[in-house]
């Protein structure tokens, strides 16, 4: 599984062949995936970490770079949902990844 690194101050994501490819690489921290969501046979979308000061989550589709994406509530069950791309997914759908 390919390793990724995000940057605590400005947010930035990047992977092991540039680690020092932001700014402030002495405040990155490593990512691991937390949780994942099924999307079909061979497919998962990877929850890495949470940003709750801007309501943002880092995932991404399988081994491919992740990216912060928003977090809402949908409806008037206020159900969390995570918009990746054009489609909704719910955090409820989301099974832990315990390491």
């Amino acid at each position: 599984m390919k390793e990724y690194w995000y940057c605590v101050e400005c947010f930035g994501v990047t992977d092991k062949e540039n680690p020092y490819g932001c700014c402030h690489s002495e405040s990155l921290v490593k990512a691991s995936v937390i949780a994942c969501i099924g999307i079909c046979n061979t497919a998962s979308l990877n929850i890495y970490t949470f940003n709750t000061v801007e309501d943002k989550v880092l995932v991404g589709i399988n081994n491919n770079l992740p990216e912060w994406c928003p977090i809402s509530e949908v409806g008037e069950s206020d159900e969390v949902s995570i918009l990746y791309g054009e489609t909704m997914y719910s955090l409820s759908d989301a099974m832990r990844v315990q390491h």
